[in-house]
């Protein structure tokens, strides 16, 4: 799902590093929309917006913090147009971290989603304010959500204590130049869900079970594990069952919010799976399938 978010820019008089007092109107961000900014919330209220800014399309040589209040994101440093009517050029991510020299890396453990915008570029004579200046943001990885139910004549009393997905990197590169995702290291293997205890009874209805959802690296392939206990002390694994998507290339999409809903038979090799597929706003869509 993309995000379009206004920029709203004001004139300054100074350049972005000059020294002597300051006399213009210092930059002021605001934001058109936040909704499903994270997936899971409508807001982002009191967080921070990182904006990489240079002089040169591309390239960038400062961080602009902002501090979301509201619908405008507060730079918490002053920003201005240099004087000279040059162009600055402006790429937002989130979250805000501080990117190192190839550019931001983001450790995933399921929680946090990713975004990155467009580049836009404003001068003293073409300033953000403009509606062709609107910063679109997208999300950068999948959201799959995944509920679990039995089939009928599953044993009774049988107890879920595991969920996992494999194939996601645990770290990914963000190059703010091209505004995409580089994997770093080996593909992991995620546990998305386990209990407080001893683990929760299944049944033939997913109302009675947890769900779980995750944000994963997306355009690669993915797995499902779970770990079933059952009453005579022994288990079922349910191990690396490849998920395919219902893509062209069987991929997920990211921005795209899939919702796996698994019917376990005791009989591992008849384990079946029916999804749906949204956008972050939950439109019916399409499938997945082991």
């Amino acid at each position: 799902m993309a995000i379009p978010i206004a920029l709203m820019v004001y004139i300054g008089c100074t350049g972005p590093e000059a020294s002597g007092p300051v006399t213009g109107i210092p930059v002021r961000l605001a934001l058109r929309h936040l909704s499903s900014i994270r997936g899971t919330v409508s807001e982002l209220n009191g967080e921070t917006i990182a904006f990489a800014a240079g002089t040169s399309p591309g390239t960038y040589s400062e961080i602009w913090e902002s501090r979301v209040n509201g619908k405008e994101a507060v730079p918490l440093q002053s920003h201005y147009y240099p004087e000279d009517g040059s162009r600055l050029y402006l790429r937002g991510y989130y979250p805000m971290t501080e990117p190192g020299s190839n550019g931001v890396v983001y450790r995933l453990d399921g929680s946090q989603d990713l975004l990155v915008s467009d580049e836009q570029s404003g001068c003293l004579s073409d300033m953000f304010w403009q509606d062709s200046k609107k910063f679109t943001f997208k999300h950068l990885l999948t959201q799959l959500n995944i509920r679990v139910r039995v089939e009928e004549g599953y044993p009774e009393g049988a107890c879920l204590t595991r969920m996992q997905i494999g194939g996601s990197h645990p770290e990914v590169l963000l190059d703010l130049n091209k505004a995409t995702l580089m994997a770093i290291g080996e593909p992991a293997v995620l546990t998305i869900w386990e209990p407080d205890g001893t683990g929760v009874l299944l049944s033939g209805s997913y109302t009675d079970t947890p769900t779980a959802t995750v944000m994963l690296e997306a355009g690669i392939p993915l797995t499902f594990f779970a770990t079933v206990s059952l009453p005579d002390g022994t288990s079922l694994d349910y191990e690396a069952l490849p998920i395919r998507f219902i893509e062209a290339d069987s991929l997920p999409r990211p921005g795209v919010s899939y919702t796996l809903s698994v019917v376990l038979n005791a009989e591992k090799e008849k384990l079946t799976l029916s999804t749906t597929v949204a956008d972050w706003t939950e439109k019916d869509g399409g499938e997945v399938e082991f």
